[in-house]
């Protein structure tokens, strides 16, 4: 087929359309706006189901934390106990630890897609949506909340640690990216974008009103911490 045969406006207007399909195609693969939140990436149930397959495969890997905090959790939830998932994504604690433990537990994400399937694979369990900007729960409500691989996806940590520390009675624990150098900012990635200074960061939980807490390193880069109110 020879291009000569066509009009050439309607080739350049072609071309105009595909270009416009691809732009957004990269658009929409690459595009991480840290004002807009990271978490916006996970509404899409594909997405929801590649992250629990790959959790899922990672749960007894010692690199990535999850036997560390499954461990820590076992050791400070009592039966009857409750426990808010702060940014559950597809519940992958609340899996391992209710074949341990009888215990209350709310799983909350900023995703619609992502409290539906967490519905439908865990009819035991409470799923909401909610802003963890602003939490809609009472002050001490929980007795342990969980906050893993979440800080590092949003514009204001530190709002959301003060949401986290009020609503919980006992224990917080947080897992994000941590490093001894300065902030880094990977605005292209959608799911892994931001790792704290060390400093900056604990100097943000000695600011609130709690006992004590604990930093363990399971990494070069990431860190989990046991905060005790």
């Amino acid at each position: 087929m020879k291009f000569k045969n066509y009009d050439k406006s309607v080739i350049f207007r072609v071309y105009s359309y595909i270009g416009y399909l691809l732009t957004l195609f990269i658009k929409n693969k690459i595009h991480y706006n840290l004002n807009n939140r990271g978490w916006e990436n996970w509404d899409s149930k594909e997405v929801i189901e590649r992250m629990d397959l790959l959790y899922h495969k990672s749960m007894d890997d010692e690199n990535t934390g999850r036997p560390f905090i499954i461990n820590l959790l076992n050791n400070k939830i009592n039966e009857g106990d409750k426990m808010l998932d702060a940014g559950c994504g597809p519940a992958i604690f609340y899996e391992r630890l209710s074949k341990l433990k009888k215990f209350d537990y709310t799983g909350i994400d900023n995703s619609k897609k992502v409290v539906d399937y967490c519905k439908k694979k865990f009819k035991k369990a409470n799923f909401d949506v909610s802003d963890l900007y602003n939490l809609n729960f009472k002050d001490n409500y929980f007795d342990i909340v969980l906050c893993v691989d979440v800080l590092e996806h949003v514009a204001n940590y530190e709002k959301i640690i003060k949401e986290l520390l009020r609503v919980s009675k006992k224990y917080v624990i947080i897992h994000t990216h941590i490093t001894p150098g300065k902030m880094k900012v990977i605005k292209p990635n959608p799911f892994y974008s931001i790792t704290y200074n060390i400093i900056d960061f604990e100097n943000t939980l000695k600011k609130n009103n709690i006992k004590m807490f604990k930093g363990f390193w399971i990494n070069n880069k990431d860190r989990t911490y046991l905060i005790e109110k």
